[in-house]
């Protein structure tokens, strides 16, 4: 059903840069930062249930954009998107010395992303505000771990748990932007999760991520 939804999703946007029914197709790029929710249940659940720091991000995708009346049109986009999570994390022993240090390490995860949005512009000028409102889904691909050292031997803090990461994920979309002359444009979104990323025992954990992209109407310049 999940991995349904993001072909689907591709589909559109293929489909749509390849037919002659599309208004405007072009590249977005920009900076996001993402947050990963640890919720811990049980006796000790609320010492370990928290946010952990923020972890900055790149982000390049395509997007197309069919217009379906003089206020709104469909913006499906496809792309790349770097998301994680940073933690100060202190490892002790029985004796309560602490045995491993890690300070504001960062996890990153690499995400295959899709979306459909849809796009509400209340003016037609030359310079236009809009909203934007959709769903979001996210296929990790890759990630990358931190290590800490204890006694000589390396460990990586996180890998038996991403091993385990949900590799498809839904959130929500919701934008606004600015665009100038129908070419250029900046877009502010927020991607809060729908599903959760992982859960098992008394463990789940879900992300949030913000962005800011800025993006060219190539079909424009073509023009």
């Amino acid at each position: 059903m999940k991995k349904t939804f993001l072909f689907a999703l591709i589909s559109i946007i293929v489909v749509n840069a390849k037919g002659q029914f599309i208004d405007k197709f072009g590249l977005k790029i920009g900076a996001g930062t993402s947050n990963l929710y640890w919720e811990t249940r049980g006796e000790f659940g609320e010492k370990y249930t928290d946010w952990k720091k923020e972890k900055e991000g790149i982000t390049i995708r395509l997007f197309a954009e069919k217009n379906l009346n003089k206020y709104l049109s469909i913006r499906p986009k496809i792309g790349y998107i770097q998301k994680g999570f940073r933690d100060d994390h202190i490892i002790t022993n029985l004796n309560g010395d602490t045995v491993a240090n890690t300070i504001n390490k960062g996890v990153t995860l690499h995400d295959i992303s899709a979306d459909i949005g849809l796009k509400f512009r209340p003016f037609n000028c030359k310079i236009n505000p809009y909203l934007i409102v959709g769903l979001r889904g996210d296929y990790l691909l890759d990630y990358n771990d931190y290590e800490i050292e204890i006694d000589g031997i390396k460990y990586r803090e996180y890998e038996s748990i991403l091993d385990d990461y949900k590799k498809f994920t839904i959130g929500g979309l919701i934008g606004v932007g600015l665009e100038y002359k129908d070419l250029i444009f900046i877009d502010f979104e927020y991607n809060p999760a729908i599903t959760k990323n992982y859960e098992y025992q008394n463990v789940m954990m879900k992300y949030r991520y913000f962005e800011v992209t800025i993006g060219l109407n190539i079909s424009g310049l073509i023009k």
